[in-house]
């Protein structure tokens, strides 16, 4: 007689019972692949945003700042649900990268869950009869999830936040592929509103990053491998491919249509914009099929053996001219050719193998031959990775079958291993990169990794790597390396705003303010609208002593974006060197507002307000200064002077010492100084630094005089008569 709890239990029930298992587990599965991707990542979050990521979301802050998510969204305006997440972000936590890649490992997680799931429907899709128990097909598809959230690659999609876009479109492809293969393989009512679901992952993926544009076609390849329909099957299903896929192209085309205009929708203008790409690249289409078939490659080792090659961002790629130049042009045409016979060749007998073979070369056609100005980005082959995570599934599951053993747990639990042996190889690799993701390392390897000589790469790369590692040389006062590298970016690219800015950066960093106005001013007639050209103009003027002109840059880098800091800075200080006292306290105030972590602000407001009579707020701000940049020498002796108005002199003192021991040369100080020991009747004291003033500054008047006092007050006073 059975369990009678068991007889007792509806059938409702226990169906009710096991989806409340399949959804906790897939919660605690979601929960532990955040937890890898965030682990993994971490050492990376911190670092400074890089390359687009810097162009289009923190030089675009002026933007997030006016709340208005059109204006946001105006920036990629075909990816409106990416930029409308970006814009979340920015009002969740401001342009805190942390807080942005927090978020992006959080979708790096929903996509490996998404792909876990689509490995589980194919695996145990009952026409295909891939071997092996439902337990034995859900430890390998978490496993292959789990392998995709923690490879090397994943690195270009959490740490770089503008391929916030790339993650999210892996998310809605597997989604929306799980969506269809599960419909397909139920009926009625259930299988409807699956592929009503794939129409709206399929559509939200559109909104996010146009190489969803490919699911329509793979769905066709779904129903050839994986279903094994016929042709005329497959048109008996029309009506289906058309809901899914025209209907989801023409609501998507809508949306963007209204927000980017005409050009999304006008056949010419897509034409031109496609001619537009390949002049910038210099190539011609038979260039780029064969150079995109040697890069395909290097792909398939990025994913299989990322510690075997440098995973890099971005690579000038050499470009192949015919099937022998380079020599190895040839060898990858026939393994192209091969890869895809091969998948073409398997559709019958391996389908899950032949899926994953064309799988991944479907979907990088997009990006490959559409884009040829950028042949390689190390973000590309996450979606295509999953293909291959199929066959590695497939085959994991094949062996499983032959060697099973008679007892059954030995099987699950060798594989298990063996998975999570290669996770923590791939995750050792990604930490490791995470943890050098920081500018100059980043553009270094890059820079490193340019052919020589550089004559047959690409060149819109190659301008890019020059401005950028640059700009990064820049950053950390090795201007006169960084000097050549950006004119050399600026002649090959004439009319990049970039290498403008970067190249006027360092000729300013070097004292050629000349020079660095004139570039400072190309730039801003590329780009008038940018704060950041204003302001680093207004900062050459500034270094020049034309205060009007700084005035006017600023003032404009203020109107275009009143958040930025360093411009309602610089505004201030420019205010203040002119006199205008109220308006200096007014920008300053803003500045170190917006960011209290302005050093130099807050030492220039403490000037205002000493300017304006108001010693103890200028002491406050003086000691802010101090606070974040104890080095800071005008914030000792502005200091040192309030505290000197306010009669406390021992503290007075020692500012203007600490001060003078990082500025020994200060003879205004060393006269000031000496005053206050003069008024302690420490005379000695006095005579030395009024002494070492005039050392400094012979024809210093007051010096002198003040020199001659504590000489007279230092003689001892003469003897009384007692007559």
């Amino acid at each position: 007689m059975g369990d009678p709890e068991t007889v007792a239990t509806p059938s409702g029930t226990r169906t009710s019972r096991f989806a409340a298992y399949i959804l906790l587990g897939t919660f605690f599965a979601l929960l532990l692949y955040f937890a890898a991707a965030y682990a993994v990542h971490h050492d990376g979050f911190r670092s400074p945003m890089i390359y687009d990521s810097k162009g289009m979301i923190q030089n675009n802050a002026h933007l997030f700042a006016r709340h208005e998510p059109l204006d946001v969204i105006a920036i990629i305006p075909a990816r409106p649900l990416f930029m409308l997440t970006l814009y979340a972000n920015y009002v969740w936590k401001g342009m805190d990268p942390y807080s942005f890649r927090v978020v992006n490992a959080a979708i790096s997680a929903a996509a490996g869950l998404a792909l876990a799931v689509l490995a589980f429907v194919v695996f145990r899709m009952p026409r295909l009869n891939i071997p092996g128990t439902a337990f034995h097909k859900g430890l390998v598809s978490f496993f292959l999830g789990l392998l995709f959230v923690v490879h090397p690659l994943q690195t270009f999609t959490v740490l770089y936040i503008i391929q916030r876009e790339a993650i999210m479109a892996c998310f809605f492809y597997f989604a929306a592929l799980a969506a269809y293969l599960a419909a397909r393989c139920s009926g009625g009512g259930r299988a409807w509103g699956l592929f009503a679901l794939c129409g709206i992952l399929f559509l939200a993926g559109m909104l996010s990053k146009e190489n969803l544009i490919t699911l329509p076609m793979v769905l066709l390849l779904a129903e050839a491998t994986l279903f094994r329909a016929s042709f005329r099957q497959i048109l008996s299903r029309g009506a289906i491919f058309a809901a899914i896929t025209v209907a989801v192209l023409l609501v998507s085309q809508v949306i963007t249509y209204n927000l980017h205009g005409a050009q999304t929708l006008h056949a010419q203008a897509i034409l031109d914009r496609l001619r537009q790409h390949y002049h910038e690249a210099g190539l011609n289409p038979v260039q780029v099929v064969l150079t995109q078939c040697r890069v395909f490659f290097l792909y398939v080792v990025m994913v299989l053996a990322p510690f075997a090659v440098q995973m890099l961002l971005v690579k000038a790629v050499t470009v192949s001219s015919s099937l022998l130049d380079p020599p190895e042009t040839l060898a990858a045409v026939a393994g192209m050719v091969v890869w895809i016979g091969l998948g073409c060749a398997l559709i019958r007998r391996m389908p899950v193998i032949a899926f994953g073979l064309l799988f991944s070369v479907i979907v990088l056609l997009p990006e490959s031959l559409l884009i040829p100005q950028f042949l390689f980005f190390g973000y590309r082959p996450l979606l295509p990775m999953a293909g291959i995570l199929l066959i590695v599934g497939q085959v994991a599951l094949e062996v499983m079958s032959r060697l099973k053993a008679s007892d059954t747990r030995v099987v699950p639990t060798a594989a298990a291993i063996a998975f999570l042996a290669a996770a923590v190889v791939l995750a050792a690799v990604t930490r490791n990169q995470a943890a050098n993701w920081e500018p100059l390392r980043v553009w270094m390897q890059i820079y490193d990794d340019v052919p020589s000589p550089p004559e047959n790469v690409e060149k819109k790369i190659y301008p890019d790597i020059l401005t950028n590692f640059g700009a990064e040389l820049v950053n950390i006062g090795h201007q006169g390396e960084a000097i050549p590298i950006l004119r050399l970016a600026v002649d090959l690219a004439p009319h990049s705003v970039s290498a403008h800015n970067n190249l006027g950066n360092a000729l300013l960093g070097m004292g050629m303010t000349a020079e660095a106005i004139e570039v400072y001013r190309k730039a801003i007639q590329m780009k008038p609208d940018s704060p950041e050209l204003h302001n680093n103009l207004g900062a050459a003027l500034l270094a020049s002593n034309r205060h009007p002109e700084a005035r006017e840059h600023f003032a404009k880098a203020v109107e275009l974006h009143p958040g930025f800091a360093k411009a309602q800075s610089n505004l201030g200080i420019v205010e203040l060197q002119m006199g205008h006292g109220s308006e200096a306290i007014e920008h300053l105030s803003r500045a170190v507002e917006l960011n209290p972590r302005l050093a130099l602000a807050e030492s220039k407001l403490g000037s205002a307000w000493e300017l304006s009579g108001d010693s103890s707020r200028a002491a406050v701000h003086y000691e802010n200064a101090l606070r974040l940049s104890p080095h800071l020498v005008e914030s000792h002796f502005g200091l040192a002077r309030t505290l000197a108005r306010l009669n406390d002199t021992p503290r007075a003192v020692e500012h203007y010492r600490r001060g003078l021991e990082l500025n020994p040369h200060d003879y205004s100080a060393h006269n000031e100084l000496g005053k206050l020991f003069l008024s302690l009747s420490n005379f000695s004291g006095a005579e030395d630094h009024f002494r070492k003033a005039l050392e400094l500054r012979p024809d210093f008047t007051e010096a002198k005089t003040n020199l001659e006092t504590a000489r007279e007050r230092s003689r001892p006073a003469p003897a009384r008569s007692n007559d």
